[in-house]
């Protein structure tokens, strides 16, 4: 009975631009019929070289006291192959297929695709994982294009079908979709990887709830009995997008998680470089600190974080430019007496918040806002030290930069017009979509960063392809 066999062997690149494949396992060559004496051919394509025996042929298995011995040393040895260190030897029947690996293979077709995107102006194909409305997809898409760079958004998924019917109906990231992309609302382990394909950049929302101060520890990391796991049907899913760039977006603990150091153990082809993020820092009115993490694949320089850049505006932005004309009369100011009550509690670790117009900073409107409780921001009533009142829908969607075309499609979430809640509309929903959005002015800078490091990337011979 003949078993295929498939064996790793090194080549050995030598001074001359030769290169060197040396196979010494009689067992192995003799079952493909390379014994010693043996005359073969070789025929020498892009990332293979196909050994076949021929009783005229050029090359002969050489016999040592040792045993057979095929050895491949010459410079088409070196052209097929590349710059490889290693390679796959399949012992087939009457047949030896010398192979780059599939790694390599993935990372020469990175390369080659995102030298495309610079040198030729062909759109980069992007990805967004765990992708919501699509705030942090649209706020890398806008930064690329500033820095030059064209995107077509090719795959996005989501858990909820609303955030990504909102996404859809509203968010311009879908006005140049490449044209087989797809939309997935469904748990990240449901992903067919039929629907998924390559893409130069993918963003992945990573859900942060177990990561966040707030979780207990007994329910962190990869205790966290809803997303604990999430990473590890995700690993496939970006292994077959094969993207020169991932970008992940969390909590600042999400660094020093144990599922971070997962996910980067399971991509050693990549390099990750880590920066805590601040909204402040970028003229946002939230100081939201985020982590950012980049990944680069191996073959093209590691990312700089010195390349994000943002120009502050010299008149800083206030809550005055986001909050709607709301009458002093309305119902929306109240006491929120039950929330006072909480702020005398000095076990809990919030104040309760209040600013004015006039205010330059603010605490987070976080995704679950629309319950009033202590610790989210308030605005003061201007007149009357008692009243105060949450932040609108329109307000929160305006704080995010929504453009109009999707903050509308969530106003018709919150006020009811959309079909996919009751008439009486669903302000919580609303909330929560915006709530789980991104600091735009922060990503917008890091995503044009990006487009200037893709630029850096300098024009290189392909590997083997």
């Amino acid at each position: 009975m003949f078993i295929k066999r498939a064996f790793n062997y090194s080549v050995k690149h030598l001074s001359s631009g030769a290169a060197r494949v040396y196979i010494s396992n009689t067992g192995n060559l003799s079952s493909s019929s390379f014994t010693p004496g043996t005359a073969y051919d070789a025929d020498y394509n892009k990332s293979e070289i196909i050994l076949t025996p021929n009783i005229n042929g050029s090359l002969r298995v050489l016999n040592t006291g040792r045993g057979a011995i095929v050895e491949l040393k010459n410079k088409s040895t070196a052209e097929s192959l590349g710059n490889v260190s290693d390679v796959t030897v399949r012992f087939d029947n009457r047949r030896i297929v010398i192979s780059v690996k599939s790694r390599d293979l993935n990372i020469a077709r990175r390369i080659k695709r995102i030298g495309d995107c610079v040198r030729k102006n062909k759109p980069a194909l992007t990805a967004s994982l765990y992708s919501g409305t699509g705030g942090l997809a649209l706020a890398i898409k806008k930064g690329l294009s500033a820095g030059g760079i064209k995107t077509s958004i090719s795959f996005a998924n989501d858990l909820s079908e609303i955030a990504l019917t909102c996404s859809l109906e509203g968010n311009p990231i879908w006005d140049d979709a490449s044209k087989l992309a797809t939309v997935v609302a469904d748990t990240i382990d449901n992903i067919d990887l039929n629907d998924v394909r390559e893409v130069d950049l993918v963003e992945i929302g990573y859900p942060c709830v177990g990561f966040s101060k707030l979780a207990s520890k007994s329910k962190r990391d990869l205790k966290h009995p809803d997303t604990g796991t999430l990473f590890i049907p995700m690993i496939p899913i970006l292994r077959k997008m094969n993207a020169s760039y991932m970008l992940f977006e969390n909590t600042p603990d999400f660094i020093h998680s144990t599922t971070f150091d997962l996910i980067k153990r399971s991509f050693p082809d990549y390099n990750f470089k880590e920066s805590i993020v601040d909204g402040q820092d970028f003229d946002e009115l939230e100081g939201r600190k985020r982590a950012c993490i980049i990944a680069t694949s191996k073959g093209i320089p590691e990312f700089d974080f010195g390349l994000v850049k943002f120009e502050k505006s010299q008149v800083k932005p206030t809550v005055a430019d986001i909050i709607e004309d709301i009458p002093l009369s309305s119902n929306l100011w109240r006491k929120f007496e039950h929330v006072i009550k909480k702020d005398l509690d000095k076990s809990l670790g919030f104040k309760h918040s209040k600013f004015s117009p006039e205010s330059t900073k603010i605490t987070t409107l976080t995704a679950s806002y629309h319950a009033p409780k202590i610790g989210i921001p308030y605005l003061e009533h201007p007149t009357d030290s008692e009243l105060q009142r949450q932040f609108t829908v329109k307000e929160h969607a305006r704080l995010r930069k929504l453009p109009v075309s999707l903050m509308n499609v969530i106003l018709s979430i919150a006020n009811g017009t959309h079909q996919l809640v009751s008439k009486k509309g669903n302000k919580t929903i609303a909330h929560r979509l915006l709530g789980n959005g991104c600091s735009s002015n922060i990503f917008q800078s890091v995503g044009k960063a990006i487009a200037e490091h893709m630029k850096q990337i300098v024009p290189q011979q392909s590997l083997c392809l």
